[in-house]
């Protein structure tokens, strides 16, 4: 039975993905932990997922519905979920996805009660193909060269600098305090495929940040796209507008000149390698940086 304030919230994104809406709720309901609840975020579907989410809320009191008259998109139900969202943790996932271990939300929140300062947690995920068989894909990568073969906390900036080269968070793999929206603000719908790219960067800048490298969540995928999936990177215009927004949040929040400098030079780098024109003043700044490092 759900308390008046769960600590844990699950938002889980439903777009025509009844089928397999169910798994992926029953796999938090079959969790050691049970102060949870479950908010289904359902984007205008026109499938079975009204009457499969009724009968999930009247069988679990934790499950709650909340549909969209139209479609929203992901970013936007997401910001839609946390406005509404009564626990302290939060948990993103998307309906096709499911945790892959029983203990893991009590393993996470147990990490959270120990460590005040920790504001974030992710792990790997691990491919499943439409049938839900699981084959050895993970993302990130097992030999990501941006994070160790073992578990670990980062602490407070220290996870910045492999943040800025790429996405290393999985969404459906990621829980954190809603108290990190405070600073942060909701995702950004402008940025598209980098907003929550964008919202982990951010919240590492002020969070301790736990790397749990034991693949916790099953995300699906078909084995015949696994191949396309290089790096959890997005497109160049979405990563040139992420660290623009991002230069300006280093800027506006006063943190430390060198990081806001780091970024602006991943953002040109980015440019000249997508072959944009760069200003007059962002090509003495690359200058300036070539003949320093010299």
């Amino acid at each position: 039975m759900m308390s008046l304030q769960p600590v844990v919230s699950f938002l889980v994104y439903c777009a025509n993905e009844g089928r397999y809406l169910q798994q992926c709720v029953c796999s938090i309901l079959d969790q050691n932990f049970i102060d949870f609840e479950i908010l289904i975020l359902d984007d205008a579907s026109t499938d079975e997922t009204p009457r499969i989410t009724q009968a999930l809320s009247l069988a679990d009191s934790r499950v709650r519905y909340l549909p969209q008259s139209q479609s929203v998109g992901k970013l936007a139900s997401y910001n839609h979920g946390l406005e509404q969202a009564k626990g302290e943790l939060l948990w993103l996932i998307s309906a096709s996805d499911a945790l892959s271990a029983t203990q893991v939300l009590q393993d996470y929140v147990t990490q959270f009660v120990l460590a005040h300062q920790l504001g974030l947690i992710f792990c790997r995920v691990q491919c499943i193909d439409a049938n839900g068989v699981p084959y050895e894909k993970y993302m990130p990568p097992k030999k990501n060269g941006g994070l160790p073969a073992r578990s670990l906390f980062y602490p407070a900036r220290s996870l910045f600098s492999e943040l800025l080269k790429e996405n290393l968070m999985p969404s459906s793999g990621v829980i954190l305090r809603k108290s990190c929206f405070e600073r942060t603000g909701l995702f950004d719908t402008r940025l598209g495929g980098a907003a929550l790219w964008h919202q982990w960067a951010m919240v590492s800048l002020d969070w301790v940040t736990y790397f749990d490298a034991v693949p916790q969540v099953y995300q699906r995928l078909p084995m015949s796209q696994a191949g396309q999936i290089q790096s959890l990177a997005v497109d160049g215009q979405s990563r040139i507008d992420h660290y623009e927004k991002l230069e300006a949040f280093l800027k506006t929040r006063d943190y430390p000149v060198p990081l806001r400098r780091r970024t602006r030079l991943f953002r040109l780098q980015l440019k000249r390698k997508l072959g944009l024109p760069l200003s007059v003043p962002e090509k003495l700044i690359r200058l300036v940086r070539f003949f320093t490092l010299r």
